[in-house]
Formats: C-alpha cells, structure tokens, sequence
C-alpha cells in the first residue's frame, strides 16, 4: 500500500471516530436534555403509568426496566392524547405509542414504529 493510500485510510479512520464520538455526546446530551426539559406535564403522570404498563406487558419486561430505559413524549390532541415512549438514542428497537381518548380515557390506538 502506497502512502497516499495509507494517509487516506488513516483519514477516513479519523473521520469515523469523530463522527462516533459526536454520536455519543449528542446521546448523553439527550439524556441531560430529557432531565431538564420533560415533554409532558404532571397531569399526564396517570396516561404515563399506563403507556409504560402497556409497553411492560406487550414486551414481557417488568414496568420498572421500561421506566428505566424509555422516555415518555406525551403529545395533546383535541380528542385524545398520546404517550410515546422513545428508546435512548444508542438502543436498537424501536418507538411505541399509546392513545387514549381525552373523554373517558380509554385506549384507542396503540402503534409499533420500527423493530
């Protein structure tokens, strides 16, 4: 291998690690970001609890390890609301969401996005 080919490697090698190293601190930034600005407000613990007791039973996983590794996005809509609970960034899987209806609370969508 020539040394021009070895100086492009060596770039190419650096190029990937940096983009990594961003990748992770965008994930622990993600992390911090999430303690300082929840996207949801207390009224929605209730709809919250439920999401995660959903995700726990369709996963077979105890509620406390979904608690621990997904972040809830509540969004409002005008007849219902919404519970997405988010992976971290660095996890493989995918996004569920849950919608209950704003009148009696009953489950009335439920979704699967990615794995």
């Amino acid at each position: 291998m020539t040394v021009a080919k070895l100086r492009i490697l060596c770039a190419i090698l650096a190029f990937l690690l940096i983009g990594a190293l961003v990748l992770l601190w965008l994930s622990q930034r993600a992390v911090r970001d999430k303690e300082l600005r929840p996207a949801f407000g207390p009224q929605h613990a209730a709809i919250i609890d439920r999401a995660y007791r959903l995700s726990a039973a369709r996963n077979r996983l105890p509620v406390e390890r979904i608690r621990e590794q997904d972040y809830p996005i509540v969004v409002g809509l005008p007849e219902k609301n919404c519970v997405q609970l988010t992976p971290p960034l660095t996890s493989v899987g995918g996004h569920e969401i849950y919608c209950f209806r704003v009148a009696d609370g009953a489950l009335v969508e439920q979704h699967q996005i990615g794995e």
